[in-house]
């Protein structure tokens, strides 16, 4: 069992409560502000079960990009590339390429009172950051607990 820094709270325990956040966040949709604690954690979440995937392998990147769900989901098997494709299918994008527009969300959310929308550009899906959050997280979940469980 993997603990962070020596505490009796693990890595799935973490990334859970940061997905649990999120699912709260966005069932309060009557009130448009939880929508970026919404995305803060829930993209916070799919980068921790992401990197507990992907494990040692985290270590062939390099700063921002260890943020970065693009960068981490190019860490995963092939056959976890394609049970996570498997999970949802877009008519407008394709994991791929919404990971690769999406794939930096957490920071340009976390740090949005910094500088706005700047960070944002005209082709920066809102309305799919919920949709992944929803439709992706549940299957990183299954594929971390999955590894957290047969590692024990």
């Amino acid at each position: 069992m993997k603990y962070l820094r020596g505490s009796k709270i693990t890595q799935i325990e973490i990334a859970n409560e940061f997905y649990e956040t999120s699912l709260a966040c966005f069932a309060l949709k009557k009130d448009r502000i939880y929508a970026i604690p919404g995305f803060v954690n829930g993209l916070f979440a799919c980068e921790l079960y992401f990197k507990i995937i992907v494990g040692d392998k985290i270590k062939e990147l390099e700063g921002k990009d260890r943020h970065d769900l693009h960068c981490l989901y190019n860490l995963l098997k092939e056959e976890e590339k394609e049970k996570l494709k498997s999970a949802y299918h877009s008519n407008d994008y394709t994991l791929e390429h919404l990971l690769s527009i999406i794939g930096d969300g957490y920071t340009k959310w976390r740090y949005i009172y910094e500088n706005g929308n700047e960070k944002f550009g005209d082709g920066y899906p809102f309305q799919y950051t919920e949709e992944f959050i929803n439709h992706y997280a549940p299957t990183l979940k299954a594929m971390a607990t999955y590894i957290v469980s047969n590692n024990t």
